[in-house]
């Protein structure tokens, strides 16, 4: 019986069971194409994603009342061709916070001569109509990648993966070293001080830093301006600051979080939470205590209204033998 070998040629057929039974994740260890490969100048192109904490964040307050409303999501954008990292904040995750994120950086990025030229970003709010529209709007080519096809959105994905375990680990680091001051609230304060050290060291491959890439100057700060995250500081006190005098037996300091640089000033200058106001502000009369040995029982217990309360309970026990 003589065989036709073109049936060897022939496709496999589909079988229902085998396809609902033995399904499998395709392999990406072939594919070894970049989304980022034809991207040679900062704005080219730019991945995009949402992270949602799960739990509540603090929002930055500088002066007045501590806010009520708290954070939830943080907005992600990546420069491919510089990995300059710029979050934005959200109490949620609906188009009009995406899209307020996404004016606010490209309001950030011509101030340094860098223009959006393609986004690329994951499926849910980002493949809205609204979103397509703004693209759309200003000439910019939007790419989603392929539903859980993370492997078409690895800059953004890598990005947030070494965020998480950073900002994870340095909260855990600060909680234990502090407790009841520290919290995970302070995950917003975490994730800028992570982006701004990442976006200020040099890149191995480049051997210039995110921040330099993408603005085309140094970063203010040098890698030794930095501190522990959440580490006390004390904070000459205002009055002392501006030249004027205390009472002799009052405080000449308060103490303060570290929680990163400021993104705004000149140079070395923290950005300090205090736990009493909650505010947050930036200062430059401080001494760091990076190693918590000056802490030993949280903050409340350290401040004046502590003393205060205790010199109003108080009696005294000693009697003058005159009186006596």
């Amino acid at each position: 019986m003589q065989v036709d070998k073109s049936v060897e040629k022939c496709p496999d057929p589909v079988c229902h069971a085998c396809q609902m039974g033995k399904a499998r994740r395709w392999s990406h260890t072939q594919d070894k194409r970049s989304i980022s490969s034809h991207h040679g100048a900062p704005g080219a192109g730019v991945s995009a994603d949402q992270m949602e904490v799960g739990y509540p964040g603090h929002l930055p307050t500088i002066s007045g009342l501590p806010s009520t409303k708290h954070y939830k999501y943080v907005n992600i954008w990546v420069d491919h061709f510089t990995h300059y990292i710029y979050p934005m904040f959200h109490e949620s995750k609906d188009l009009k916070d995406l899209l307020a994120s996404k004016t606010e950086f490209e309001t950030f990025s011509p101030k340094h001569q860098v223009n959006i030229s393609s986004i690329c970003a994951d499926n849910g709010v980002y493949a809205a109509a609204g979103f397509k529209a703004n693209c759309d709007t200003k000439q910019q080519k939007l790419t989603l990648c392929a539903v859980s096809g993370h492997r078409q959105h690895e800059i953004v994905e890598q990005a947030i993966g070494s965020l998480t375990n950073t900002v994870r680990t340095l909260l855990l680091h600060t909680m234990a070293k502090w407790p009841g001051t520290v919290t995970e609230e302070f995950w917003p304060f975490t994730v800028c001080h992570n982006c701004s050290f990442h976006n200020a060291c040099p890149r191995p491959d480049a051997g210039l830093s995110p921040h330099q890439m993408f603005m085309g100057s140094k970063p203010p700060w040098q890698l030794q301006d930095f501190r522990i995250f959440g580490s006390p500081v004390y904070v000459l006190d205002k009055h002392l600051q501006d030249g004027d005098s205390l009472p002799r037996w009052k405080a000449w300091s308060w103490i303060g979080v570290y929680v990163g640089q400021s993104l705004v000033h000149v140079g070395n200058v923290p950005v300090v939470y205090n736990p009493v106001t909650t505010h947050i502000s930036p200062q430059f009369h401080v001494v760091y205590d990076e190693q918590f040995t000056s802490i030993s029982r949280p903050i409340s217990i350290m401040s004046d209204q502590f003393f205060k309360s205790l010199y109003d309970k108080a009696s005294w026990t000693y009697e003058s033998p005159i009186d006596s």
